[in-house]
């Protein structure tokens, strides 16, 4: 599991040009924004091990493949980012995907302030084994 040593370090993946020169520019102490191209990531043998959450853009051809593939790695959580649906289905549908894949999933278009507080939520919220054990200790009881 990722940590949350003192800077938010945040991984956009094939972010739109917008979201990644906005997010670049953020001049703030506790959160630092670096960029990766998707194929490159995808070429990787591990995921990312220095980065708090990971934040991959949905929007691109193959970037469902590649949140499927960051989740199965664990690690740090995985942000899928859409803005719209693809081959044929919804944008709802796509986020659906990428929640059944283990990801967290965010409407697209947003900021980077947004975005940084998206990714601060998902690390504050507990795992699926915590879940899974709190379920089955009320069960018990």
């Amino acid at each position: 599991m990722c940590k949350l040593p003192g800077k938010l370090k945040i991984l956009l993946v094939g972010a739109h040009p917008l979201l990644e020169a906005e997010a670049l520019a953020l001049d703030h102490a506790a959160i630092a924004f670096a960029t990766a191209d998707p194929v490159r990531v995808f070429a990787a043998r591990e995921a990312s091990t220095d980065q708090d959450v990971i934040v991959v853009n949905l929007d691109n051809a193959g970037g469902l493949d590649l949140l499927g593939k960051l989740c199965a790695h664990g690690g740090c959580p995985v942000i899928g980012l859409g803005s719209r649906g693809r081959d044929g289905h919804s944008l709802e549908h796509l986020l659906l995907l990428a929640e059944l894949r283990g990801a967290a999933a965010i409407p697209g278009p947003i900021d980077a302030v947004e975005l940084a507080l998206n990714a601060l939520e998902v690390l504050r919220a507990p795992g699926f084994e915590q879940v899974a054990s709190e379920l089955e200790r009320r069960v018990a009881w």
